[in-house]
């Protein structure tokens, strides 16, 4: 995941909290380590039950935007309008 970061420098990057082999957050703290203030928009979504929690960890790991599933796909497509 990282490696693809690197490869195709996108201005945003949507990861799901609950991924196979690394989490959502796994992913944005190595985003964050390896590019710090320059790093992409880092967008979490879930559809995990505890979202008040997943919004705190959300916050405290560095993404930007959170959004729950369902998802209103309209204003996920607004904030990646770059």
């Amino acid at each position: 995941m990282i490696s693809a970061v690197r490869a195709f420098d996108p201005e945003a990057v949507l990861l799901d909290i609950k991924m196979p082999g690394m989490s959502g957050y796994e992913v944005a703290r190595s985003i964050r380590t390896r590019y710090g203030d320059a790093r992409p928009l880092l967008v979490a979504i879930s559809g995990h039950y505890k979202q008040g929690s997943d919004r705190v960890l959300a916050e405290i790991v560095g993404f930007d935007h959170y959004f729950a599933k369902p998802c209103d796909p309209n204003a996920l497509l607004a904030l990646l309008k770059l």
